[in-house]
């Protein structure tokens, strides 16, 4: 059992996790999977419904009217409420009567029900209860550790980030997003009009004087994540971290180093990895992909200003591929001042799947600059799977695919020089995969679970 959002990373991670369950029925396992925080009816009453099945032979319910909503930082200055909330714990053991008995809980995440759903461990003793941490929500509420001011809160914790960023979350209550969130899992909102986003706004202004939204506080930051850490020390059975980054950020907060248990997700991309360059190293020119969003914290600027410290003589042997939305008039005018230095700068504005093979095609390196704790970044996962070298900044977990010394860095200047060392050193593309960690396939992620759920 997972608890998910109808979107994002996870919830995609999950589909794809259950479907290879169910097409594997030698593993034993009998999924239901459960997502909560995100339908809101008419209704006053929180339900639990059975829902459409969108992956074969899964049983899917979701809880409706939730009053924990997703995204958490949408709840925090509600602390209060989520530490005393009864009725998603209700609705969740409603399931569990419903479909149980089972064996193993396992949680992708807290948004949209209350972590005191983990204290249903003493009402089913023998259930073990996982807990898997794709993202920071345990600890922030921003689910990143980045700040409203670009910083890396983990870097700096002798000086606490928290007061500047909670001043600028505005929080909700659940009846605030009643017909401007889909019914159900089909229902896609309307594009709304101009008069809707009007009176939305006017509606918004009302609700805010009149109580239905929150301003949130330092305070209530600080309970939210002593409440999450004493909750999961006191009920949770393991803690699955994505990378050892991870591991180390959340047992520096404060969860039990025993119930900590690093375990790298599975992916299909993995089974077509064969760990040798796709391309020959030594050419005259040297091509270069950055994917993901063209922000600060995914360390777009950073890769922009270390490129733009390389000499122009070694600049027009460089392309500089960039797979990313650029929707930041800033960033669009840096990247047109790189145009005259380097040889040739591409840009695939927006991606998908099918776009692979090109934005691959003839790249030699790729580049994953996280500022923040990317906890295990997919695109680095997709490049090393299609024969890309990796260039990996120290933060988050992208780095732990590889531990050629020559292919992680920290910060604009010793980026900088990593990409000309390997410029002038091609032999290191080519030794990068001596010291290549194997992509965790699905199979092997699915036994891996399975041994920890019969522990």
């Amino acid at each position: 059992m997972g608890n998910s959002g109808p979107g994002g990373g996870v919830a995609i991670y999950m589909k794809a996790l259950l479907s290879h369950i169910i097409s594997h029925p030698q593993y034993g396992i009998e999924p239901v999977f459960l997502s909560s925080g995100y339908y809101y009816d008419s209704s006053d009453d929180c339900y639990l419904r059975r829902e459409n099945d969108t992956i074969p032979n899964v049983k899917e319910y979701a809880i409706v009217n939730s009053p924990v909503i997703a995204p958490t930082a949408m709840m925090v200055s509600k602390i209060k409420s989520i530490k005393e909330d009864e009725v998603t714990k209700q609705q969740f053991d409603l399931l569990l009567q419903k479909e149980g008995p089972f064996d193993v809980i396992h949680l992708e995440s807290f948004e949209g029900i209350s972590p005191n759903v983990l204290s249903l461990k003493e009402k089913y003793p023998t259930v073990k209860f996982v807990h898997s941490i794709h993202d920071y929500g345990i600890i922030c509420p921003n689910v990143r550790l980045w700040t409203i001011n670009n910083k890396n809160c983990y870097l700096c914790q002798d000086k606490p980030q928290c007061k500047q960023c909670m001043q600028y979350l505005l929080q909700y209550c659940p009846s605030y997003f009643k017909g401007l969130r889909p019914k159900e899992a089909n229902g896609i909102p309307a594009n709304p009009s101009l008069l809707f986003k009007a009176r939305h706004k006017i509606i918004r202004q009302i609700k805010k004087l009149s109580g239905m939204t929150y301003l949130a506080s330092e305070k209530s930051f600080q309970e939210y994540r002593r409440y999450h850490i004493d909750v999961i020390n006191r009920y949770s059975d393991a803690e699955l971290c994505v990378s050892a980054r991870v591991a180390e950020i959340i047992e520096a907060a404060g969860i039990s180093p025993s119930k900590i248990v690093i375990d790298y997700i599975g992916t299909k991309v993995a089974e077509q990895a064969n760990y040798e360059c796709r391309t020959t190293p030594c050419g005259s020119s040297l091509t270069i992909l950055f994917m993901g969003y063209g922000n600060i914290e995914k360390g777009i600027y950073c890769l922009l200003d270390a490129i733009g410290k390389i000499g122009e003589d070694m600049g027009k042997h460089i392309v500089l591929k960039l797979a990313s939305k650029i929707n930041d008039d800033a960033l669009q005018k840096r990247i047109n001042s790189l145009r005259c230095r380097l040889k040739d700068i591409i840009v695939y504005n927006g991606y998908t799947h099918q776009d692979f093979p090109e934005i691959f095609g003839d790249v030699n390196l790729g580049v994953v600059p996280p500022l923040w704790e990317d906890n295990l970044p997919q695109v680095a996962i997709e490049m090393i799977a299609n024969g890309i070298p990796v260039l990996a900044s120290q933060n988050g977990g992208a780095h732990e695919l590889n531990s050629h010394p020559s292919f992680a860095f920290n910060g604009t200047d010793e980026l900088k020089s990593k990409i000309v060392d390997i410029f002038n050193n091609r032999h290191l593309l080519e030794e990068y995969w001596s010291y290549s960690q194997k992509l965790t396939t699905m199979d092997t992620h699915i036994n891996n679970l399975v041994k920890l759920y019969c522990q």
